[in-house]
């Protein structure tokens, strides 16, 4: 709206500081009675101070915690000295204050006053600027010594005064005004003030007030040199009835979306960290849960807000909406977007309301007065706080997008303008597989504009390889068939490779390559070190390394004390072989089978380059077949490369592995343990699980299994009894409960 009706009439009754009830002097005579403010005296610009010393206040914000919660921008200090938050005020009417907006949403202000002196005066916020960040407050009465600042136009030279608190004492500062004109290649054209964000006076040579501003840009014609009550404002009330309707909006076009992932599988890497964090840590640490937000872009399109690496949104296997009438709607994944953290789900009907996206430049809302909305996600409870907002300035991203962010203080905000409309949502850019080094929380605000942009064509924006899969695909690896051991400072600089390792920060040497493996068939050696993968359309190299965060490291499997663990332990041990997921296969995995890239490596003393095509692994030990006897409590696996590789076994060798042992069954009371081999059955080789059922499935009497561990063999003895084979009566005998984390006990050899 216009100016406030009870602003217009401020400039009347307002007396000029001079002390004069006459009108101002015309520019051209102000201009040539004005002295060079560059030869005021120490004594004149003190007098100037000292004139405008009575309009200058200090606005008190007491603050408080909210259901346990700081307040934003060192708030939790200043309760905790019990002293409130101040910024300098300028007192425009007799019960009126100006002064800087603030980020700080409404729950957090405990009580607002106003203070001259030794006098303190109630306060309450009026109304917002809506060009302007600054915001007008209402006195309960007027100051005993206040002046209003009284404003007239006059011509250069001009000065600025500003106050602020310096460490224990207000200090009032004026200085020249050095302005000068921009203009940016958008069509922005300005007068830069130089001042800060917490306001200023601009006062000619006399010290007689000119205009206030709360931002370094002004306009270039002579249209700034008014007073403040000529502002255009919002008054608060208003905006407490916009900020009322856009939440009843939101609700119907911000939704809170749950997903639901399968369990990790045991050897993934999640699997161990949903143990370290619990079920409920998130997808991506291991959980089978996450909650989201989600904005209906489309009649039966939800864009959901939730970064997920391949191998997280692999387990993906339900999405659902949480509609405001309390219902619940069923959504399918579309698609993964490719350079945002987002993807797509669609529903079988249409939602009832869809977001209206701005479509105006991010740059047009500099300034001005717009909504937020702060969502938040406590498990499936949906907590959201509404508050006005402002662009506290833009930076460019990726690929020169314009990326804004705001004064509104939470991570997870929804900017809104003043019509209602989606002008910046939470949504970062998705980093490269050269990018993992950041493992840092992702976070960003993208203009809605480029929202659209991406939904006017889709399929041009999407990953194909982040996909929901199978639970047999789900564990599906790329295949360059070596095995890789870490380097170091002193094996970099022993292979001469120190410049090309950060000095054994990365890099990886080759210490096993797998027959006809694409390794191989490229030619590397054993003793070549890996040092980079370039992959196509990605901006820079991706290092190699070989550290397993899940591996045993440098301590060997402990079969010398396998016998005295106790079975429960079984399934909380990592494997004896390393997992064939290491950050090598792993990336490029994600980077997708069928796509090439070029690996950099160092062999006989220079570097050399090799142009290869992520493959698909053969099958390793978390998708091979597997065999379950419920008679015998046992469950086998076929053996896979990386297990001979373990075992030091042919691919002619007999074996089966076993997976998993039923405690308290007929196999584990007769000594068998987890990954030990079962090599022959009745003293016949047995070479896969399918020659292993043949051999046990319907058996009654004795069975004689040969099994071996490394270096170790043994022979175990196991009689079936025809009722063993029949269907169990009752249930399975339970596994002893066990604490995640809990370590492994220390046992006498």
């Amino acid at each position: 709206m216009k100016p406030l009706a009870l602003l217009a009439c401020l400039a009347l009754t307002a007396l000029p500081l001079t002390g004069s009830a006459q009108p101002a002097p015309a520019a051209a005579s102000a201009a040539a009675s004005a002295p060079d403010v560059e030869k005021l005296s120490p004594a004149q610009q003190l007098e100037i101070i000292g004139s405008l010393q009575p309009s200058l206040v200090r606005v008190e914000y007491t603050l408080q915690y909210d259901k346990g919660e700081a307040p934003s921008s060192g708030g939790s200090s200043l309760v905790d000295e019990e002293r409130p938050m101040e910024l300098p005020g300028f007192l425009v009417a007799p019960d009126k204050v100006l002064t800087a907006d603030i980020a700080l949403h409404p729950r957090f202000i405990k009580s607002l006053a106003v203070r001259q002196g030794e006098e303190v005066v109630a306060a309450k916020l009026e109304a917002l600027g809506t060009n302007q960040p600054c915001r007008l407050l209402s006195l309960a009465k007027p100051f005993k010594n206040g002046k209003p600042l009284s404003f007239a136009p006059a011509a250069e030279p001009y000065l600025l005064l500003s106050h602020s608190r310096h460490e224990a004492s207000w200090l009032a500062i004026i200085r020249p005004m050095q302005s000068g004109i921009a203009s940016s290649d958008d069509g922005r054209k300005f007068v830069s003030a130089n001042c800060g964000p917490e306001g200023v006076v601009i006062v000619d040579a006399k010290g007689a007030p000119v205009a206030m501003t709360f931002t370094d840009e002004m306009p270039p014609d002579d249209s700034w040199k008014v007073s403040p009550t000529a502002w255009e404002m919002t008054p608060a009330a208003e905006m407490d009835k916009k900020l009322a309707a856009l939440e009843e909006q939101a609700k119907q076009c911000v939704l809170h979306v749950r997903l639901n992932f399968r369990s990790p599988k045991k050897g993934s890497g999640d699997e161990f960290s949903s143990r370290r964090y619990g079920e409920d840590g998130g997808a991506e640490s291991g959980g089978t849960q996450s909650n989201v937000p989600g904005v209906v872009i489309g009649p039966q399109q939800v864009l959901v807000l939730a970064h997920l690496q391949p191998k997280v949104t692999a387990r993906l296997e339900e999405i659902t909406l949480f509609l405001p009438d309390g219902s619940k709607v069923p959504a399918k994944f579309e698609a993964t977007l490719q350079d945002y953290c987002g993807f797509v789900a669609k529903t079988d009907k249409p939602l009832p309301a869809t977001a209206k996206l701005s479509d105006k430049d991010i740059l047009s809302y500099r300034h001005g007065l717009l909504m937020g909305m702060d969502l938040r996600l406590q498990g499936e409870t949906v907590v959201t706080y509404f508050d006005h907002c402002r662009t506290g300035g833009f930076s460019l991203g990726w690929r020169k997008q314009v990326t804004p962010y705001f004064n509104f203080s939470a991570e997870n905000d929804f900017i809104f303008d003043a019509a209602g409309q989606l002008a910046a949502l939470p949504m970062a850019h998705r980093p490269k597989l050269s990018a993992r080094e950041n493992y840092g929380r992702i976070s960003g605000m993208l203009p809605s504009t480029a929202i659209a942009g991406i939904f006017k064509d889709i399929p041009a924006q999407v990953d194909a390889s982040n996909v929901p899969l199978t639970a047999e695909d789900e564990m599906r690896l790329a295949w360059l068939g070596v095995e890789l051991q870490a380097l170091n400072r002193e094996l970099a600089r022993d292979n001469k490779v120190s410049d090309l390792t950060s000095d054994g920060a990365t890099g990886a040497i080759v210490s096993f390559v797998y027959a006809g493996s694409p390794a191989e068939k490229a030619g590397i050696k054993l003793g070549d070190i890996l040092l980079r993968i370039y992959a196509q359309d990605y901006p820079k190299p991706i290092d190699v390394t070989a550290r397993d965060p899940y591996a045993w490291a440098d301590e060997a499997f402990p079969w010398d004390r396998w016998d005295q663990l106790p079975e429960s332990y079984f399934d909380r041990i990592p494997r004896p072989w390393p997992s064939p997921e290491t950050s090598l296969t792993r990336t490029l995995t994600d980077l997708g089978f069928g796509k090439k890239f070029e690996l950099e490596y160092f062999h006989e003393g220079k570097i050399d380059k090799k142009t290869l095509t992520v493959q698909q692994s053969p099958t390793h030990y978390d998708t091979a077949a597997k065999f379950k006897s419920k008679p015998l409590g046992l469950t086998v696996q076929d053996m896979t490369f990386e297990v001979r590789r373990y075992f030091q076994k042919k691919d002619t060798d007999p074996g089966v592995i076993i997976a998993k042992l039923e405690p308290g069954q007929k196999a584990s009371v007769a000594g068998m343990k987890p990954y030990e081999l079962i090599t022959h059955v009745n003293d016949k080789p047995i070479s896969n699980v399918k020659e292993f059922e043949q051999q046990v499935s319907g058996a009654t009497g004795e069975l004689s299994f040969s099994v071996r561990r490394p270096t170790t063999g043994k022979v175990v003895k196991i009689r079936l009894d025809k009722a063993d084979t029949q269907p169990a009566s009752g249930p399975a005998p339970a596994s002893p409960p066990l604490r995640p984390g809990l370590p492994l006990p220390e046992i006498e050899p």
